[in-house]
């Protein structure tokens, strides 16, 4: 099997969790560390407060998920996954402790966000579906990962990572997969990526 058959999009399960973002309404001056409102995905960040969030799109009959997304980009944990994470070292990540408020304004500590800036450059255009912007980033509809690029690094420096040229999307290792199947994870999705398109809501 060559490497590429290994990983797998994460998305979140839109049908099963909730979104977050901030809101000053509920969370008044919630954030004022200006670190959380200019966050980069391809550098570290520094936050030294909790990141208070709040629910803008719930279920009929929301729960309070293992992993939710902010701006969806960023994933919010359960703290009890911190025990698959942490022991395992993963390159240019972070972990930042998160407060959330739900629609009845019951407050949630048990949640992190984490921040993935690693970013490996292993698209294969040819093979993808992809249109390409004046800056050089892409838009990925259908997606082939290059095989010979990711011989390149190391398996410990790509077991999680964003995408080259196309930084919102987040590949996981299968290894990692299997982890988080494991402990039967909820509010998230894990796409072959020889199966994935743009849009999958199964």
């Amino acid at each position: 099997m060559a490497l590429k058959d290994d990983y797998y999009v994460m998305e979140p399960d839109f049908h099963n969790t909730s979104l977050l973002d901030l809101n000053e309404i509920i969370y008044p001056k919630g954030n004022a560390d200006p670190a959380v409102s200019s966050l980069v995905l391809t550098r570290a960040a520094y936050i030294h407060n909790p990141i208070k969030l709040t629910i803008i799109k719930e279920q009929q009959s929301p729960t309070m998920t293992d992993f939710m997304y902010f701006q969806s980009a960023y994933p919010i944990l359960h703290k009890r996954l911190l025990e698959i994470l942490l022991p395992l070292k993963l390159r240019k990540t972070q972990h930042f402790p998160v407060l959330i408020k739900d629609r009845k304004k019951v407050e949630h500590k048990d949640y992190f966000m984490w921040y993935i800036y690693n970013v490996v450059d292993c698209l294969d255009p040819n093979k993808s579906n992809v249109d390409r912007s004046p800056s050089g980033s892409y838009s990925v509809f259908e997606l082939q990962l290059d095989n010979t690029k990711l011989n390149k690094v190391p398996l410990e420096h790509r077991l999680v990572f964003r995408l080259g040229h196309s930084v919102v999307l987040l590949l996981v290792h299968k290894s990692l997969v299997e982890k988080f199947t494991q402990k039967k994870v909820s509010g998230v999705k894990f796409y072959p990526v020889n199966t994935w398109r743009v849009g999958n809501t199964k």
